[in-house]
C-alpha cells in the first residue's frame, strides 16, 4: 500500500513540476526492497541465532561443560553481529567500513588466539625444548 502511495505522490508530484522532489521519491521506491530483504535478513537470522544459541547452550550443559552461558553468549553476540553486517551491506550501507571492521575484527581474534596460546603455553613449549636438547646433549 505504501509503495502505491508513494508512486502516486510521485506522479502527482512530477505533475506539478518539482521535480528534485519527485527525483527524492522515486529514489525511496527504488530502496524499499532491499529495505525489506535487510528485515528478512535481520528477522531470520535473529530468529535462528537465538535457536542455535540456545542448543548450544543445551548441548553443553549435557555434556557438562565448563560455563556454558557464556559459550552460547559468545556464540550468539559473534552470529549477531554477522546477521547485522550482512543487513547493511544489503542497504549498501558504509560498505567499506562493514567490510573493514570485519577484517580488523577476525584480525584481533587471531591476535588474540595467538598470544593467548603463545603466552599460556610458553612454560610447556619450553619444557619441551628443554627435554630435546637434553636428549641430544645425551646422546
Amino acid at each position: 500500500m505504501a509503495i502505491v502511495i508513494l508512486t502516486l505522490v510521485d506522479q502527482a508530484v512530477q505533475i506539478w513540476g518539482l521535480i528534485v522532489l519527485a527525483q527524492l521519491i522515486e529514489r525511496i521506491i527504488e530502496y524499499l526492497p532491499r529495505m525489506a530483504l535487510a528485515a528478512l535478513i535481520l528477522g531470520v537470522g535473529s530468529m535462528l541465532v537465538n535457536t542455535l544459541a540456545q542448543r548450544v547452550q543445551n548441548t553443553l550443559e549435557r555434556e557438562q561443560a565448563p560455563r556454558p552461558r557464556l559459550l552460547a553468549g559468545i556464540l550468539k553476540a559473534s552470529l549477531l553481529a554477522v546477521t547485522i553486517a550482512l543487513s547493511l551491506w544489503q542497504l549498501n550501507f558504509a560498505r567499506q567500513i562493514v567490510f573493514a571492521a570485519f577484517l580488523i575484527g577476525f584480525g584481533a581474534i587471531g591476535v588474540a588466539f595467538a598470544m593467548a596460546v603463545g603466552l599460556g603455553s610458553a612454560k610447556a613449549i619450553q619444557s619441551g625444548w628443554e627435554s630435546l636438547f637434553n636428549r641430544e646433549k645425551d646422546t
